[in-house]
């Protein structure tokens, strides 16, 4: 069975006051993957949002609230932004888009 996921008017309400207050900074990395991310000087928090299999097609504002969700309710990893770097270079070499 597809899925066919779509926000509701409380997550609606919900993205909207995440992108007015949410320090987190939002980027669509394949088109099944969102990441929410933030800098800390030396190094890179962030949460990601990936797509379910079963869904009919990738929406942007979904992937979105997901990753904002879970970036400010603490579901992050946090790196060395060199380490980070070398990770995303090192997928990206691995499995260009």
């Amino acid at each position: 069975m597809q899925a066919n996921t779509k926000l509701d008017k409380d997550q609606k309400e919900q993205l909207a006051t995440f992108r007015e207050f949410s320090p987190a900074k939002i980027v669509n990395l394949d088109n099944k993957t969102t990441m929410a991310y933030q800098v800390h000087g030396n190094t890179v928090e962030f949460a990601l949002s990936v797509m379910a299999p079963t869904e009919k097609k990738f929406r942007r504002k979904v992937g979105e609230y997901f990753a904002y969700d879970k970036f400010n309710d603490d579901q992050t990893v946090t790196m060395a932004v060199n380490d980070f770097k070398v990770m995303c270079e090192a997928v990206y070499n691995a499995y260009p888009i």
